[in-house]
């Protein structure tokens, strides 16, 4: 069976599950409107800032559709008519494209509009005070509600400062340093732990579990494995304030021979510890990725774990999700395409 772009989708197609969407516009449900006319929609649920997207290309001809405003807020979500629908967040529009000959509208929006005040560059000073509330006054400059982590929320911090940076830069540099990474989902600025497969408020999040029949199509895996990491330490200087000296906090074991070592000092040695870990786990998950194709999965989110079951050896171990695509061709296929990698534990 051929979709409006030509491509066969039977291979992509499961018996016995109808692909079905959600969608508001401004509140307003376009639901079977969107579903009729939708020739291709893509969700992606991932790690970071600049990663929660919703693309929609429906057919225009006659009778034309009313082209909906940028900056409009539309609310999305997917799964069977069997099984029931996900919702999967909410997002901004951003641009809207028309094409014509064929006539066709794309809609492209994001889970938080970038083009505002955040990419504004800022000087402040953050003195004597934790990631939660540091945390707060950007997602508070965002237009956004804060869910942090406990555990990061309460981390103090003596002294940080933001020199011509921006917003968004300021809050992923503050993330990796705890091994953690900051995003706005759905109205919210979610500050998390990574490779804990945890919510933000601590729960564990429902490990997704894959066999082959939930494998969608020929080529539906793929394993890529890297060198072992070249740095074998992670050095981070800091101020010792009672000596006047500059000491370092050094962790080793990742089998490489060279050292990474940040430039700058840090306040202390607590805050040195954490960025020489926090370093330490983003080495040890460049140690492979994992990319899969499925069948639709509604459920699949980015940070859960993924465990993989009569695979191959190579596959069939916990992996840490770092990024979801879900993609509906017109309204005959429902896929779901997953990146993993290692979850990156490591001991000190």
């Amino acid at each position: 069976m051929l979709d409006r772009f030509g491509i066969d989708l039977a291979p992509f197609m499961r018996d016995g599950h109808t692909p079905a969407i959600w969608c508001l516009v401004d509140g307003q449900n376009v639901s079977d409107l969107l579903f009729s006319r939708m020739m291709r929609a893509e969700v992606v649920d991932g790690i970071g800032m600049r990663n929660d997207t919703l693309a929609i290309t429906v057919d225009n001809s006659q009778p034309k559709i009313a082209r909906p405003k940028v900056g409009a807020r539309i609310e999305f979500g997917g799964g069977y008519k069997e099984t029931g629908i996900i919702r999967f967040g909410s997002y901004t529009i951003t641009e809207v494209a028309h094409e014509f000959y064929p006539d066709r509208l794309t809609i492209t929006a994001k889970a938080f509009d970038d083009r505002k005040a955040a990419k504004e560059r800022r000087n402040r000073a953050y003195a004597d005070t934790t990631l939660g509330q540091i945390y707060g006054e950007i997602a508070g400059r965002m237009g956004l509600a804060l869910a942090i982590a406990p555990a990061l929320a309460t981390v103090k911090v003596s002294y940080l400062a933001q020199r011509a940076e921006s917003d968004l830069h300021l809050a992923t540099r503050l993330a990796r340093r705890e091994n953690a990474a900051a995003a706005p989902k759905d109205g919210r600025l979610v500050v998390a732990p990574l490779g804990q497969a945890r919510s933000v408020t601590g729960q564990a999040l429902p490990p997704l579990v894959v066999k082959p029949a939930d494998l969608a199509g020929p080529g539906s895996v793929k394993v890529t494995e890297t060198e072992a990491p070249t740095h074998g330490q992670v050095v981070a200087p800091w101020n010792d304030r009672a000596t006047g000296r500059i000491r370092t906090f050094t962790l080793s074991g990742l089998g490489g021979a060279a050292a990474f070592t940040f430039r700058d000092p840090f306040q202390n040695e607590a805050d040195a510890r954490r960025a020489a870990e926090g370093k330490r786990g983003e080495l040890a998950r460049a140690r492979g990725k994992l990319w899969m194709r499925l069948y639709g999965r509604p459920t699949a989110q980015a940070e859960a774990n993924l465990t993989p079951a009569g695979i191959d050896p190579a596959v069939d171990v916990t992996w840490s999700i770092t990024k979801v695509k879900h993609t509906f061709a017109a309204n005959l296929a429902y896929l779901t395409e997953i990146e993993a990698v290692p979850p990156g534990k490591t001991t000190s």
